[in-house]
Protein backbone atom coordinates (compact mmCIF):
# COMPACT_ATOMS: atom_id res chain seq x y z
CA UNK A 1 0.00 0.00 0.00
CA UNK A 2 1.56 3.28 -1.12
CA UNK A 3 1.62 6.08 1.42
CA UNK A 4 0.66 9.61 0.30
CA UNK A 5 1.18 12.86 2.21
CA UNK A 6 -1.27 15.65 1.25
CA UNK A 7 -0.52 19.24 2.28
CA UNK A 8 -3.30 21.78 1.70
CA UNK A 9 -4.76 24.57 3.86
CA UNK A 10 -8.38 23.75 2.90
CA UNK A 11 -9.59 21.31 5.57
CA UNK A 12 -12.76 20.37 3.65
CA UNK A 13 -10.76 19.67 0.51
CA UNK A 14 -8.33 17.54 2.52
CA UNK A 15 -11.17 15.49 3.96
CA UNK A 16 -12.63 14.82 0.50
CA UNK A 17 -9.31 13.94 -1.10
CA UNK A 18 -8.35 11.69 1.81
CA UNK A 19 -11.60 9.76 1.37
CA UNK A 20 -11.06 9.36 -2.37
CA UNK A 21 -7.45 8.22 -2.06
CA UNK A 22 -8.20 5.78 0.75
CA UNK A 23 -11.12 4.38 -1.27
CA UNK A 24 -8.60 3.58 -4.03
CA UNK A 25 -6.28 1.77 -1.64
CA UNK A 26 -3.77 4.40 -0.58
CA UNK A 27 -2.66 5.20 2.94
CA UNK A 28 -3.08 8.94 3.46
CA UNK A 29 -1.53 11.46 5.87
CA UNK A 30 -2.78 15.06 5.77
CA UNK A 31 -1.89 18.45 7.15
CA UNK A 32 -2.96 22.05 6.51
CA UNK A 33 0.41 23.50 7.48
CA UNK A 34 3.62 23.61 5.46
CA UNK A 35 6.03 23.30 8.39
CA UNK A 36 3.98 20.46 9.82
CA UNK A 37 4.09 18.86 6.38
CA UNK A 38 7.89 18.81 6.49
CA UNK A 39 7.79 17.15 9.91
CA UNK A 40 5.24 14.55 8.79
CA UNK A 41 7.28 13.77 5.69
CA UNK A 42 10.31 13.06 7.88
CA UNK A 43 8.30 10.96 10.32
CA UNK A 44 6.05 9.00 7.92
CA UNK A 45 8.39 8.79 4.89
CA UNK A 46 5.63 8.88 2.23
CA UNK A 47 5.92 7.36 -1.24
CA UNK A 48 4.39 10.47 -2.83
CA UNK A 49 3.61 14.05 -1.76
CA UNK A 50 0.67 16.15 -2.96
CA UNK A 51 1.34 19.80 -2.25
CA UNK A 52 -0.65 23.04 -2.56
CA UNK A 53 1.33 26.14 -3.51
CA UNK A 54 -0.56 28.55 -1.24
CA UNK A 55 -0.02 27.63 2.41
CA UNK A 56 0.25 29.42 5.77
CA UNK A 57 3.69 29.93 7.33
CA UNK A 58 5.66 28.81 4.29
CA UNK A 59 5.16 29.14 0.53
CA UNK A 60 4.52 25.89 -1.32
CA UNK A 61 7.36 26.52 -3.75
CA UNK A 62 9.83 26.85 -0.87
CA UNK A 63 8.44 23.70 0.74
CA UNK A 64 8.91 21.88 -2.56
CA UNK A 65 12.54 23.05 -2.69
CA UNK A 66 13.06 21.88 0.89
CA UNK A 67 11.60 18.47 0.09
CA UNK A 68 13.71 18.12 -3.01
CA UNK A 69 16.88 18.99 -1.12
CA UNK A 70 16.20 16.16 1.30
CA UNK A 71 14.46 13.43 -0.70
CA UNK A 72 13.66 12.15 -4.18
CA UNK A 73 10.05 11.35 -3.17
CA UNK A 74 7.75 12.27 -6.10
CA UNK A 75 5.76 15.51 -5.69
CA UNK A 76 2.52 16.55 -7.39
CA UNK A 77 1.61 20.22 -7.03
CA UNK A 78 -2.08 21.17 -6.85
CA UNK A 79 -3.03 24.83 -6.91
CA UNK A 80 -5.71 27.32 -7.85
CA UNK A 81 -3.06 29.47 -9.55
CA UNK A 82 -3.47 29.36 -13.31
CA UNK A 83 -0.58 31.56 -14.46
CA UNK A 84 2.25 29.95 -16.36
CA UNK A 85 4.89 31.47 -14.06
CA UNK A 86 3.50 29.58 -11.04
CA UNK A 87 3.55 26.30 -12.94
CA UNK A 88 7.14 26.84 -14.07
CA UNK A 89 8.13 27.85 -10.53
CA UNK A 90 6.70 24.67 -9.07
CA UNK A 91 8.32 22.42 -11.64
CA UNK A 92 11.65 24.24 -11.31
CA UNK A 93 11.44 23.72 -7.53
CA UNK A 94 11.43 19.97 -8.11
CA UNK A 95 7.80 18.94 -8.59
CA UNK A 96 7.19 15.92 -10.80
CA UNK A 97 3.76 16.99 -12.03
CA UNK A 98 1.23 19.82 -11.80
CA UNK A 99 -2.58 20.09 -11.63
CA UNK A 100 -4.70 23.26 -11.53
CA UNK A 101 -7.84 23.36 -9.35
CA UNK A 102 -10.56 22.50 -10.09
CA UNK A 103 -9.47 19.25 -11.68
CA UNK A 104 -10.79 15.74 -12.31
CA UNK A 105 -10.09 13.30 -9.49
CA UNK A 106 -9.74 10.59 -12.13
CA UNK A 107 -6.89 12.54 -13.73
CA UNK A 108 -5.20 12.96 -10.34
CA UNK A 109 -5.55 9.23 -9.66
CA UNK A 110 -4.07 8.44 -13.07
CA UNK A 111 -1.13 10.78 -12.44
CA UNK A 112 -0.52 9.22 -9.01
CA UNK A 113 -0.54 5.71 -10.46
CA UNK A 114 1.78 6.71 -13.30
CA UNK A 115 4.29 8.40 -10.98
CA UNK A 116 4.30 5.48 -8.55
CA UNK A 117 4.84 3.07 -11.45
CA UNK A 118 7.80 5.12 -12.64
CA UNK A 119 9.25 5.21 -9.14
CA UNK A 120 8.77 1.44 -8.77
CA UNK A 121 6.65 1.70 -5.61
CA UNK A 122 3.50 -0.05 -6.85
CA UNK A 123 5.35 -2.66 -8.91
CA UNK A 124 7.42 -3.71 -5.93
CA UNK A 125 4.43 -3.61 -3.58
CA UNK A 126 2.42 -5.86 -5.90
CA UNK A 127 5.31 -8.27 -6.38
CA UNK A 128 5.81 -8.59 -2.65
CA UNK A 129 2.13 -8.78 -1.77
CA UNK A 130 2.02 -12.55 -1.80
CA UNK A 131 5.27 -14.17 -2.93
CA UNK A 132 8.91 -13.14 -2.98
CA UNK A 133 12.12 -15.06 -3.50
CA UNK A 134 15.73 -14.18 -4.25
CA UNK A 135 17.32 -17.63 -4.06
CA UNK A 136 18.16 -17.44 -0.37
CA UNK A 137 15.03 -16.00 1.24
CA UNK A 138 11.55 -17.02 0.08
CA UNK A 139 8.34 -15.54 1.47
CA UNK A 140 4.77 -16.66 0.87
CA UNK A 141 2.92 -14.08 2.90
CA UNK A 142 -0.56 -15.42 2.17
CA UNK A 143 0.48 -18.81 3.60
CA UNK A 144 2.61 -17.32 6.41
CA UNK A 145 5.53 -19.37 5.11
CA UNK A 146 9.18 -18.33 5.23
CA UNK A 147 11.97 -20.39 3.67
CA UNK A 148 15.65 -19.68 4.37
CA UNK A 149 18.26 -21.43 2.22
CA UNK A 150 15.67 -24.05 1.26
CA UNK A 151 14.53 -24.78 4.82
CA UNK A 152 11.38 -23.50 6.49
CA UNK A 153 12.00 -20.94 9.22
CA UNK A 154 9.76 -21.36 12.25
CA UNK A 155 8.47 -17.89 13.11
CA UNK A 156 6.09 -16.97 15.88
CA UNK A 157 2.92 -15.11 14.87
CA UNK A 158 4.38 -11.85 16.20
CA UNK A 159 7.64 -12.36 14.31
CA UNK A 160 5.73 -13.08 11.12
CA UNK A 161 3.50 -9.99 11.47
CA UNK A 162 6.59 -7.85 11.96
CA UNK A 163 8.43 -9.35 8.99
CA UNK A 164 5.36 -9.21 6.73
CA UNK A 165 4.78 -5.53 7.46
CA UNK A 166 8.40 -4.67 6.72
CA UNK A 167 8.34 -6.73 3.52
CA UNK A 168 5.15 -5.07 2.28
CA UNK A 169 6.87 -1.72 2.79
CA UNK A 170 10.22 -2.88 1.39
CA UNK A 171 12.70 -0.13 0.69
CA UNK A 172 11.03 2.33 3.05
CA UNK A 173 12.20 3.06 6.58
CA UNK A 174 9.24 2.20 8.80
CA UNK A 175 9.27 4.27 12.03
CA UNK A 176 9.38 2.48 15.39
CA UNK A 177 5.95 3.78 16.40
CA UNK A 178 4.33 2.59 13.17
CA UNK A 179 5.74 -0.91 13.57
CA UNK A 180 4.64 -1.12 17.19
CA UNK A 181 1.12 0.02 16.27
CA UNK A 182 0.79 -2.37 13.33
CA UNK A 183 2.24 -5.43 15.07
CA UNK A 184 1.03 -5.05 18.66
CA UNK A 185 -1.86 -2.57 18.28
CA UNK A 186 -3.11 -0.38 21.12
CA UNK A 187 -2.52 -2.88 23.90
CA UNK A 188 0.28 -0.91 25.52
CA UNK A 189 2.51 -3.99 25.82
CA UNK A 190 5.22 -3.02 23.36
CA UNK A 191 7.92 -0.37 23.25
CA UNK A 192 11.10 0.24 21.27
CA UNK A 193 13.06 -2.19 23.43
CA UNK A 194 10.62 -5.02 22.69
CA UNK A 195 10.63 -4.12 18.99
CA UNK A 196 14.44 -4.23 18.95
CA UNK A 197 14.33 -7.65 20.62
CA UNK A 198 11.97 -9.04 17.97
CA UNK A 199 14.14 -7.63 15.18
CA UNK A 200 17.03 -9.52 16.81
CA UNK A 201 14.96 -12.72 16.87
CA UNK A 202 14.08 -12.29 13.16
CA UNK A 203 17.69 -11.63 12.18
CA UNK A 204 18.76 -14.82 13.89
CA UNK A 205 16.16 -16.76 11.88
CA UNK A 206 16.44 -15.24 8.38
CA UNK A 207 19.78 -13.45 7.98
CA UNK A 208 22.88 -15.11 6.49
CA UNK A 209 24.84 -13.18 9.14
CA UNK A 210 22.68 -11.73 11.97
CA UNK A 211 25.54 -9.44 13.05
CA UNK A 212 25.80 -7.94 9.56
CA UNK A 213 22.19 -8.03 8.32
CA UNK A 214 21.39 -8.22 4.63
CA UNK A 215 17.63 -7.69 4.84
CA UNK A 216 16.58 -6.10 8.13
CA UNK A 217 18.40 -2.78 8.22
CA UNK A 218 18.40 -0.32 11.10
CA UNK A 219 17.79 3.38 10.52
CA UNK A 220 19.27 4.68 13.76
CA UNK A 221 16.85 6.71 15.82
CA UNK A 222 14.04 6.28 13.25
CA UNK A 223 13.06 2.68 12.59
CA UNK A 224 13.79 -0.34 10.38
CA UNK A 225 13.49 -1.27 6.72
CA UNK A 226 13.48 -4.44 4.68
CA UNK A 227 16.27 -3.93 2.16
CA UNK A 228 16.17 -5.24 -1.38
CA UNK A 229 19.05 -4.77 -3.78
CA UNK A 230 18.27 -4.23 -7.46
CA UNK A 231 19.08 -7.90 -8.08
CA UNK A 232 16.75 -8.96 -5.26
CA UNK A 233 13.96 -6.84 -6.76
CA UNK A 234 14.45 -8.33 -10.20
CA UNK A 235 14.47 -11.89 -8.91
CA UNK A 236 11.45 -11.30 -6.73
CA UNK A 237 9.42 -9.81 -9.55
CA UNK A 238 10.42 -12.61 -11.92
CA UNK A 239 9.27 -15.25 -9.46
CA UNK A 240 5.99 -13.40 -8.96
CA UNK A 241 5.39 -13.32 -12.72
CA UNK A 242 6.21 -17.01 -13.14
CA UNK A 243 3.87 -17.99 -10.29
CA UNK A 244 0.87 -16.70 -12.29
Amino acid sequence: MAKILVIDDDANYLKTLKFILEYHGYQVITTTNGKEGLKKAFYHLPDLIILDLVLPNMDGVQICRNFRALTSTPIIILTARTDEASMIQGLDAGADDFLVKPYSHNILLAKIAAILRRSGVMELANALHSHYTDGYLELELSKEKVMVAGKEAKLTSTEFRLLAYLVRHAGRVVPHEELIQEVWGNHGVADKRLLKLYILYLRRKIEPDPDDPTYLKTAWGVGYRFYLSEQHKANGQLKQAQSH
